[in-house]
């Protein structure tokens, strides 16, 4: 069958068009502002992981259908820490059980027997390419020391699947009254957590989400006062998603 010149050019236009607009999308899709793909295309698209990888998408929460998906027989937290940082695996457990009654399914704790080295603590993606060894683990938690250019933040995301907590800041910050460190280890990680699970910050009086949370303040002067756990509107937002990847 002979395939004529102008069939030939209009395939190679569609197949132009075609690459042009995934680039066009993918560019998009890496943008933190308001435009086409996030405002309608990225909470549909980040239920596949295929799309997720062909589009990059690795922003806070971006792979929450790993967390929810009913497909996910069990959710793996791997953790490493930087040599010197104490860690508390009864904490880590509770967090973890907290987490599994959130979304419906066991959530493992895998603490690594790594010690990372204080100056392998400069480049935090590259960190996390280095020292996460799990594959299959859907949650990676990076306990380091002290953020190196503003020691009263305490916490932040790392892609769409990592949470940093800087437990040797709050160590630090937390020293003239030690017994409030755990709550704050506690909340700062879940709080970090609750973004990947696709939680927004939140204004709402007693609420975990609150962006406090992730910068020290004197405001919890007692382990009471301190938020532990994600309140009743955020545990609706999140049982809302549950329901979503049934």
């Amino acid at each position: 069958m002979n395939v004529s010149k102008k069939t030939i050019f209009i395939s190679i236009i569609l197949v132009l068009i075609f690459w042009g607009g995934i680039f066009a999308l993918r560019k998009q899709a890496n943008e933190d502002k308001s435009n086409f793909f996030n405002n309608n295309l990225r909470s549909s698209f980040i239920e596949s992981s295929i799309l997720r990888r062909v589009f990059h998408l690795d922003f806070d929460g971006d792979s929450r259908a790993e967390y929810f998906s009913s497909s996910k027989e069990k959710i793996i937290m791997e953790i490493d820490a930087v040599k010197g940082i104490a860690i508390d695996r009864s904490a880590l457990q509770g967090i973890a059980d907290n987490l599994s009654l959130l979304i419906g399914r066991p959530v493992l704790v895998e603490l690594s027997d790594l010690d990372i080295p204080e100056e392998d603590v400069q480049d935090l993606p590259a960190l996390q390419k280095q020292y996460r060894t799990n594959e299959s683990s859907t949650l990676y938690v990076l306990l380091l020391n002290k953020n190196l250019t503003n020691d009263t933040l305490i916490g932040t995301t790392l892609g769409s699947s990592s949470v940093v907590v800087y437990a040797g800041g709050i160590a630090d910050l937390t020293k003239t009254n030690p017994k409030t460190y755990l709550p704050y280890f506690t909340s700062t990680l879940l709080h970090e957590i609750g973004h990947q699970l696709g939680l927004a910050h939140n204004s709402t009086p007693g609420c975990l989400m609150n962006p406090r949370a992730e910068v020290f303040e004197s405001w919890g002067a007692s382990t009471e006062e301190i938020i532990t756990n994600f309140c009743e509107y955020e545990q609706g937002l999140l049982s809302a998603e549950r329901k979503k990847y049934k």
